[in-house]
């Protein structure tokens, strides 16, 4: 788990760089040389980093101490389910729905976080600045959560991302200043950066590592369509009443509903 979350660290650094250079390019420039650098910046950086990435580490010559030769993919637990067999579960379904729940509160938040803080009275640069400390807090977050993952479970450990999730979620009516909104931004970075850093962990835990890439893509696929429509519902609402408690209840009541998801979980029982 531990490993996982420090792969993830670099997205944590993005989010907490990216947003601050690309509005000091806003304000200095505009939106078209912004999104210039940001190519450039996508094109050098992360096409030239996965020339690096090796699909396994033996392809470097790197074997875990005391192992010889290539490991076998081992059940985790007596956990070891096929795509097929995963379907067929009752936990692949809420897993999906839990993260489907908590994609449309995640990007949700992502999209509409800037142009709220804007709208209570922050300019562009202290916009940038709260949504680069949900980047720096996501850092915290995916080792933090990686760690605490290898301690306590997966499990319990994306519970206690819902609940501080929540948590940020019912301080946000609260903070209509640039401190309050980065109290926030802290609370809400930790765990955005510990849900994503504990899932694959978590699906290896339920349904083991064999077709682990599979589920995990299919669990990412139904989340996401969550993280799609949940940014347009949000902005719609905001379009009609020019506010965005509504939307802000309809995150909270999500994320509720993904932790009673989590809550009501039991692990997988294969059958022989």
């Amino acid at each position: 788990v531990l490993m996982t979350s420090l792969a993830k660290v670099g997205t944590g650094i993005g989010i907490f760089v990216v947003p601050f250079v690309m509005s000091r390019l806003i304000v200095n420039y505009n939106w078209h040389m912004a999104y210039q650098v940001l190519a450039v910046m996508a094109v050098v950086g992360i096409m030239s980093l996965a020339f690096l990435l090796k699909r396994d580490p033996a392809q470097a010559g790197v074997q875990a101490d005391g192992v010889v030769g290539t490991a076998p993919r081992a059940a985790v637990r007596g956990i070891n389910l096929t795509l097929r067999q995963a379907f067929h579960t009752r936990q692949f379904w809420m897993l999906s729905a839990a993260y489907f729940m908590l994609w449309y509160t995640t990007q949700s938040m992502m999209v509409h976080i800037a142009p709220h803080a804007q709208d209570v009275g922050l300019s562009v640069s202290e916009s940038a600045l709260v949504v680069s400390a949900i980047g720096g807090s996501s850092i915290l977050g995916r080792v933090g959560v990686g760690v605490m993952g290898d301690r306590v479970g997966t499990r319990r450990a994306v519970l206690i991302c819902f609940a501080v999730l929540l948590t940020a979620l019912a301080w946000l009516p609260f903070a209509s200043g640039f401190k309050a909104l980065i109290i926030f931004a802290l609370i809400y970075g930790f765990a955005h950066g510990g849900f994503f850093a504990i899932l694959s962990p978590l699906m290896a835990d339920y349904f083991g590592i064999t077709s682990l890439s599979t589920i995990l893509g299919m669990v990412f696929f139904i989340g996401q369509t969550g993280g799609a429509v949940g940014p347009i519902i949000a902005g719609s609402i905001f379009d009609a009443t020019h506010s965005y408690a509504i939307a802000y209840v309809i995150m909270a009541l999500a994320a509720l509903i993904g932790l009673v998801m989590m809550l009501l979980l039991k692990p997988v029982k294969q059958k022989d």
